[in-house]
């Protein structure tokens, strides 16, 4: 199908939506406090996690821990950082673990995802979304991360940021986003 046929026959698919559907308020949990995790200071400590996709590059590891610590932080990888599962990093399970451990631990001040990929939204049903709530943290992810991004804001009120994957950035670039955490 060409992109214009898709345009064409979503939009009109569009007329037949409840008016109601697009109702700001709808889709939040009500009376829904937003939270903002603290800023990162030298020292605190940085959890990688892979929400969905594989990291294939293992030096791309090795790469992260040393910009993040050349900035006065320390790093951690989840234990299920490097599994693959198919084009995943590890189960669905394995993968909701790893944040969950995250969210939980009291030494980890931000939580950065490695890559984003579609697994994302299958990890939500295994989310505790009470812990998250309890325990706001800085969660950084990039693409199909904001399948998370999205889950945080609705039932948590988490406030996210989103940029680029630190594998895919320069350490200049790094410095830049670390000053807005």
């Amino acid at each position: 199908m060409k992109r214009s046929d898709f345009l064409k026959l979503s939009s009109i698919g569009a007329i037949g939506l409840p008016a109601g559907m697009f109702e700001a308020n709808k889709w939040a949990d009500q009376d829904l406090e937003f939270k903002k995790p603290k800023k990162l200071e030298n020292g605190d400590t940085i959890a990688f996690t892979a929400p969905a996709g594989v990291v294939h590059d293992l030096r791309d590891f090795s790469r992260m821990r040393n910009v993040l610590e050349s900035m006065g932080l320390n790093v951690v990888f989840g234990e299920f950082v490097r599994e693959r599962y198919g084009y995943f990093a590890g189960t669905d399970y394995q993968r909701a673990i790893d944040l969950m451990r995250f969210f939980d631990d009291d030494s980890v001040d931000a939580i950065l995802a490695v890559r984003g990929g579609w697994g994302c939204a299958r990890i939500l049903p295994h989310l505790d979304y009470d812990v998250i709530k309890a325990n706001p943290k800085i969660f950084c992810g990039f693409s199909d991360v904001t399948t998370l991004h999205l889950a945080f804001l609705k039932h948590c009120g988490l406030m996210t940021y989103t940029d680029q994957m630190v594998r895919q950035t320069g350490q200049k670039s790094l410095k830049k986003v670390s000053k807005k955490l």
